[in-house]
């Protein structure tokens, strides 16, 4: 917290609480793992089931759609901007991160570009640069 100014960091989870959701509150920025799409994770012959099953436990890392979930949740919090973070280069790609977050805030009425501002982690190159104004 900077002031009245508030980034965080939400990776290598497995899973997202509620209360998890709720320390984010009033972030200005949230970066959020997103890290695989399970049907691309599954259909994976270079992983090994134990890996997998790893990936999708508790003690794994957070898939598309428990993100998009998360952000639906975030909406309702005053978070004004989101970075999907930690995306696997084997089992997803930012436009299926994207889907999926544009899916679910549409299927609960709202418009993803108009509530919340979405960027998307590079794995091999510097992202976007933000300035938290007050």
């Amino acid at each position: 917290m900077y002031g009245n100014k508030k980034i965080s960091t939400a990776t290598d989870l497995g899973f997202i609480t509620d209360d998890i959701i709720k320390r984010m509150a009033d972030s200005s920025l949230v970066i959020l793992e997103a890290n695989h799409d399970i049907t691309r994770l599954m259909q994976n012959p270079h992983y090994p089931l134990l890996l997998k099953k790893r990936i999708l436990s508790k003690l794994g890392h957070l898939n598309n759609q428990d993100t998009a979930n998360s952000v639906l949740k975030m909406l309702g919090y005053g978070i004004r901007g989101v970075i999907a973070a930690h995306l696997s280069e084997e089992n997803n790609t930012p436009q299926l991160v994207l889907q999926a977050l544009t899916e679910t805030v549409a299927k609960n009425g709202g418009d993803l570009a108009k509530e919340i501002h979405v960027d998307i982690a590079k794995q091999h190159q510097i992202g976007n640069i933000y300035r938290i104004k007050s």
